[in-house]
């Protein structure tokens, strides 16, 4: 759900039309400016959604809040976030989204391309570069030397998990045309890039 397309009554009756049990997921909640920031804000440059904090507060944990359901928030700019909004007790866990380490490189990279067994899994044969007649280990192995290979060819630290991803994705076919071409990729990149770094709130 984005914040910035409801108000304070839409946001508390689709709440109220929720499974007992679901995960609810809060798209942009540093939108949501407190009473405070309202006032001291210019009418005329405010982004903010017609959500109120007031109106969050009471749809996520007000008396109508049912047990049972998952809340996911996220946001650009935690630091912007009222303190209210991410309180021990109504946030349990706070997770970065932070830039790709090489490790993370190779778990995206086995992501799209490892092939998974039976146990609904991918199967490698659709993939170039894999020779279709390999057994699952042999291929799973081919996939590992590529990942590293892949690793090894992007500065870590540099982009976020979903650029690589994006990347991988528009290779999907070839993890072999993955690896040749992330190296002018990055180059095309340059060091201009800046990721978006975002964080999310359960």
């Amino acid at each position: 759900m984005n914040l910035s397309k409801v108000n304070d009554a839409k946001l508390s009756d689709l709440i109220r039309k929720l499974p007992t049990r679901c995960i609810l997921l809060l798209e942009d909640i540093d939108a949501i400016e407190s009473a405070k920031s309202r006032e001291n804000s210019d009418a005329g440059s405010r982004t903010s959604s017609s959500v109120t904090l007031s109106g969050l507060l009471n749809a996520i944990d007000g008396a109508g809040s049912v047990e049972g359901r998952a809340l996911i928030m996220t946001t650009n700019h935690v630091d912007r976030l009222d303190p209210a909004v991410i309180r021990p007790g109504r946030v349990d866990k706070m997770v970065e989204f932070g830039l790709a380490s090489r490790e993370m490189l190779l778990r995206l990279f086995r992501y799209v391309y490892l092939p998974l067994s039976s146990k609904n899994e991918r199967v490698g044969d659709k993939y170039e570069g894999v020779v279709n007649n390999q057994d699952a280990q042999d291929t799973q192995k081919h996939v590992q030397e590529l990942a590293a290979m892949f690793a090894d060819r992007v500065p870590a630290m540099k982009h976020s998990p979903a650029h690589i991803l994006s990347f991988l994705i528009a290779h999907r076919h070839s993890p072999r045309g993955a690896v040749e071409n992330v190296i002018s990729w990055v180059e095309k990149e340059g060091e201009g890039f800046i990721p978006l770094r975002r964080q999310t709130s359960t």
